[in-house]
């Protein structure tokens, strides 16, 4: 049984809210959130909880690509870095929504309308909307690595030095930007949003509840 939310109206303003978040919040075309009937509605979670829980997944993202740097042929293409980005993109589709990080913490990322943890396309969505700056920087590093340097500058001098500062100039420089405006906010919204739900969360139609820690099943998978 659907319960409907029993939150404001999101196209009415409420007092005391400035007009610039409530056009903010507006943007949510592509959002689920706006749905009349929806199976959990969404709460404010602990954001201390939220927080350990990230610093946990960080850590075990960090350690599993120390761990792949080891492994011949894989470490030339799965870098440390790339690694953790990945697995923070897809924790939220490990043991039903919980990740690691957030199993411990007692925490689930749940879909909206039908009340089943994530699965995989629904954390990588959740997941992107912060991530996906940092991930395509580190790509673009990997590639640039992979490109015969020695053969460009053998017909072009100082191609390949050009190249890869000029392209990683705009990256970052979109990244930055992107960085300093989008996750400061991501963050506030987190601490201040009565259902502590960021762009994230609206963007894949998820909350985070409460939930017991389970670790039966770490493989993503659909909503069941």
């Amino acid at each position: 049984m659907t319960r409907s939310f029993k939150g404001q109206d999101p196209d009415s303003e409420p007092e005391n809210k400035p007009s610039w978040q409530s056009k903010l919040d507006r943007i949510q075309s592509f959002s689920r959130y706006s749905s009349d009937e929806i199976a959990v509605e969404p709460q404010k979670t602990d954001t201390g909880k939220r927080l350990v829980a990230f610093i946990i997944d960080a850590g075990v993202g960090y350690c599993a690509g120390l761990m792949l740097a080891c492994v011949p042929l894989v470490k030339d293409v799965l870098h440390p870095p790339i690694t953790m980005i990945l697995y923070l993109v897809i924790r939220d589709s490990l043991f039903q929504g919980r990740g690691i990080g957030k199993n411990l913490m007692g925490l689930q990322v749940v879909d909206l309308k039908s009340g089943a943890g994530a699965d995989l396309i629904t954390s990588i969505k959740r997941n992107i909307v912060i991530f996906g700056p940092a991930l395509l920087v580190t790509l673009v590093l990997s590639i640039l690595k992979l490109i015969p340097g020695a053969l460009i500058d053998q017909y072009i001098p100082n191609a390949t030095s050009f190249l890869n500062q000029s392209v990683l100039g705009i990256i970052n420089l979109i990244g930055s930007g992107y960085t300093l405006v989008v996750i400061p906010y991501e963050v506030y919204r987190t601490f201040t949003r009565d259902d502590g739900m960021r762009w994230g969360d609206q963007f894949a139609g998820t909350t985070i509840i409460e939930a017991p820690m389970d670790f039966s099943n770490p493989l993503p998978g659909g909503h069941r």
